[in-house]
């Protein structure tokens, strides 16, 4: 069921900040995540992305409490679902246009 249109946009995205990291050692992850250490965790990549805090926070900011882009396991891991972004994207791209439309025409 179609509940209505995602208010999710500019004003989220751009309380985002991506960033760019390594990943800890399995040995540094808290113990109640319950990760065994397989030693295929790649600590020397460095990766793309957000943090999920940041995210929350965004999330907090904007007074949403549902977004499919972050969940929290029962072990308190936060989690991204990067595909989610795309929605909250499109709603900034549409506000921004709004905006670009509005200042040509004065």
């Amino acid at each position: 069921n179609v509940i209505g249109v995602s208010q999710l946009g500019l004003a989220f995205i751009q309380n985002l900040t991506p960033i760019e990291y390594t990943r800890k050692p399995i040995s540094e992850w808290p113990e109640e995540w319950g990760v065994e250490d397989d030693g295929l965790n790649d600590t020397t990549t460095p990766i793309l992305g957000m943090l999920a805090q940041d995210v929350k926070a965004a999330l907090d900011l904007c007074e949403i409490s549902t977004f499919a882009g972050w969940s929290q396991d029962p072990n308190g891991m936060q989690r991204i679902g990067e595909s989610a972004f795309i929605y909250p994207l499109i709603n900034a791209v549409k506000e921004l246009a709004a905006k670009v439309e509005a200042l040509e025409a004065q």
